[in-house]
């Protein structure tokens, strides 16, 4: 594992726990001085994992943001007492999240077949896959008016909702006047709030994801995110 350097004095933190580099411990207690040392110590990781695993469909921009996400949080949930170096443990936490990110991109803007009966396909199993389509975007879209304004717009200009091509993030932050670094922590706390039970439970029906698994899940991802909100905040 690589070595840290302090960036704190950790007057205001409790002493690291047992094993864990002293700033490696405070960044898991909410430093955001110790979290933002080590997100630039190893942010040449995630250019590798981009370099190693590309980024399709994504752009080189986006996968780096995204990746970027997926170091933070394998900071904060890595434990060197396992005796796992941390390259090992964050190289996959930061190629799912591109992964994810790709996999979501996809999901909103996948070009739609045309319903053609002379294809040599039921006409009646067409009609009925294309109302199926007609209710998961209307559902989609009222999971949307229940997120905040700035956050529904976001999420419908990144994925091309309404029929609108999508934009990359370095063009919503110029629009909005913002760091692409804001871009992304809105469209995340986005996606997380979509996914709580009580935004999308039209949604997660349509698409068979009700499960209490699948809820806990969301739940829980969501606890993580006001967590460290919070301890930024301080």
């Amino acid at each position: 594992m690589n070595q840290y350097t302090p960036s704190c004095s950790g007057s205001q933190l409790a002493p690291a726990p047992p094993g864990h580099p002293e700033p490696l411990g405070h960044a898991q207690q909410g430093c955001p001085d110790c979290l933002e040392s080590l997100m630039l110590q190893h942010d040449p990781l995630v250019h590798w994992v981009i370099r190693r695993f590309g980024a399709d469909p994504l752009s080189y921009d986006e996968a780096l943001q995204s990746g970027r996400l997926g170091l933070w949080q394998a900071l904060l949930h890595f434990d060197p007492r396992r005796g796992t170096a941390f390259s090992s443990y964050a190289v996959p936490a930061i190629l799912r999240r591109i992964r994810r990110e790709g996999q979501q991109f996809q999901r909103f803007w996948r070009p739609r077949p045309a319903l053609d009966p002379a294809a040599g396909s039921d006409p009646l199993e067409a009609v009925a896959e294309a109302v199926d389509r007609q209710r998961l975007t209307q559902a989609v879209q009222d999971a949307l008016e229940r997120l905040p304004m700035r956050q529904a717009a976001l999420m419908r200009a990144r994925y091309g909702c309404a029929g609108r091509p999508p934009q990359l993030q370095r063009a919503l932050a110029q629009a909005l006047g913002v760091t692409r670094q804001r871009v992304q922590q809105l469209l995340v706390e986005a996606h997380l709030r979509l996914a709580l039970p009580a935004a999308s439970w039209e949604v997660r029906r349509q698409v068979g994801r009700t499960a209490p698994a699948d809820i806990q899940a969301a739940l829980r991802a969501w606890r993580r995110w006001q967590r460290h909100q919070r301890g930024r905040a301080r």
